[in-house]
């Protein structure tokens, strides 16, 4: 009796579900070759997304339709321009580094504020913070103020505003207080900084790993030290999906991105890479989540998401049929797994271990496949299904 429960121990093992974990890529020339190396972001009240470099903009909006802007639309540009984009509840506003901050309700440009040498802005709820020249300005309700804040990089939510200026730094009455002094903090390069969605907590990304805070203190670091399969301590981009779960971008030592992974609990999971996705990240360009909780990966040749029932209908999926149609149980299993649909299924599937390796791969037969899981160790595991390649 102590045997077999010894041994049942040893083998039970749970299956992360990753149903039709199939990518779809939109080729640059669907949106007249728009590279997004100035820009790549998605308009969280709309989930239109946008693909912005110095001399014009690509517009996908969330119900396909694609937009082109150049200066007709949005002005004389030019290389440097450092073009960026900004969004509140009810308008868009962008930046031209060498001119200030203009309005783009209705697609019709209209200039804000003038300014010969903006840095960069982003937007808190009805607020959007321009940066120029190490002075934080504050646009709301058609006033532009001062706030006498010195910061190079922002972050706003709420009441809360972080800085980079090389260290993580909390905005205070306009004053910087720094955080590195919390017994938390990461002494390492700042990479990236990001607000869960539904909570006011904001996460850093680091050469080392990553870090938390709310208000004054770092709550703790996520490491290699304290998860597991974690691709790379040098985390290059933080995003939230729309359950809260966070995903990274992962950099190699030269800060050449490798990796996307979802950090479940203390361990990294669906880790993306060159070997199991169509992501080119050696002229990788960001990772953007809509509020669906959609993957969106730009690179220099593409657009690519992730298939899931939440994908936008535009794409003319297929796999929805597929993920409704299945059924996978018993999870979590022990020696054998059964993959059934009420069709006649023509798909392969994979089965991945938690360090990202092929452990087990075929195609699925019938309406009915069983998978032998016996040689199998304990652990989380992703099952991938999706379309035979010819």
């Amino acid at each position: 009796m102590m045997k077999a429960l010894i041994t049942y121990l040893i083998l039970i093992f749970h299956i992360s579900l990753g149903f039709s974990q199939t990518w779809q890529s939109i080729n640059k020339v669907q949106f007249s070759n728009t590279v997004p190396w100035g820009q790549f972001t998605i308009n969280q009240y709309t989930n239109d997304i946008w693909l912005v470099n110095d001399n014009k903009v690509a517009l996908i909006q969330n119900s396909g339709n694609i937009q082109m802007f150049d200066y007709l639309d949005l002005g004389t540009l030019w290389t440097g321009d450092d073009l960026m984009f900004a969004f509140t509840p009810d308008s868009l506003f962008y930046m031209i580094k060498t001119v200030g901050l203009l309005n783009f309700n209705s697609f019709s440009s209209s200039q804000i504020f003038s300014e010969t040498n903006i840095s960069t802005i982003t937007s808190n709820a009805d607020t959007v913070y321009i940066s120029r020249m190490g002075t934080l300005l504050k646009y709301v309700d058609g006033n532009v103020t001062d706030t006498y804040y010195s910061a190079s990089d922002i972050l706003a939510k709420n009441s809360y505003l972080y800085s980079n200026n090389g260290v993580l730094g909390h905005n205070v009455a306009y004053s910087n207080v720094m955080l590195w002094t919390d017994s938390q903090y990461l002494m390492a390069p700042l990479n990236t900084m990001r607000f869960q969605r539904f909570t006011d907590s904001i996460y850093v990304g680091t050469t080392k790993g990553l870090m938390f805070a709310f208000n004054y203190d770092v709550l703790d670091t996520i490491t290699p030290n304290n998860t597991t399969n974690m691709p790379s301590p040098n985390v290059l981009e933080i995003e939230f999906d729309h359950f809260d779960s966070l995903w990274a971008v992962f950099g190699d030592v030269n800060d050449v991105p490798f990796a996307i992974a979802k950090l479940e609990g203390s361990t990294w999971t669906n880790v993306f890479d060159a070997s199991n996705s169509p992501i080119d990240f050696s002229n990788f360009l960001g990772l953007e989540i809509d509020t669906l909780g959609n993957l969106w990966v730009a690179d220099n040749m593409a657009l690519h998401t992730l298939l899931t029932p939440n994908s936008p209908s535009w794409l003319g999926l297929n796999d929805n049929e597929l993920v409704q149609n299945l059924n996978v149980y018993p999870n979590p299993a022990t020696d054998q797994l059964t993959i059934s649909s009420s069709t006649v299924n023509k798909n392969n599937y994979i089965l991945f271990d938690p360090q990202g390796r092929k452990v087990l791969e075929g195609s699925l037969t019938g309406t009915t496949t069983q998978l032998d899981l016996s040689k199998l160790a304990r652990g989380n595991y992703l099952l991938q299904i999706g379309e035979k390649k010819t």
